[in-house]
């Protein structure tokens, strides 16, 4: 079961690397800190029926782009939401694979 879950953190982190955004600025500079910033950790642990990995991101900005956030003008701009995209694509393609075996 450790294995099988550890495949789904790998999958899914794959997933929320590829969706995080990358920032372009107008100096023609290139960001990625928050793409880089994705960690998996390698130990499962069992808690009550469950088998849980973390995968993380320590970079502090990532909760205002992934679900938005007010602007000083007091604007607001909008959340990418690309933990929960990661999240049903990583479902989805688990289900899926399971179907095949059942």
């Amino acid at each position: 079961m450790r294995k099988v879950v550890n495949r789904i953190a790998q999958r899914y982190l794959a997933e929320v690397v590829k969706l995080t955004p990358v920032g372009s600025y107008s100096d023609g500079r290139v960001g990625g800190t928050l793409r880089r910033g994705w960690t998996k950790d390698n130990q499962v642990i069992k808690r009550s029926n469950d088998y849980v990995i973390e995968v993380i991101n320590s970079v502090e900005y990532g909760i205002y782009v992934n679900y938005g956030h007010r602007t000083r003008n007091g604007g607001w701009v909008e959340g990418q939401f690309f933990v929960e995209k990661a999240i049903e694509e990583t479902s989805r393609k688990y289900n899926r694979d399971v179907s095949k075996v059942v």
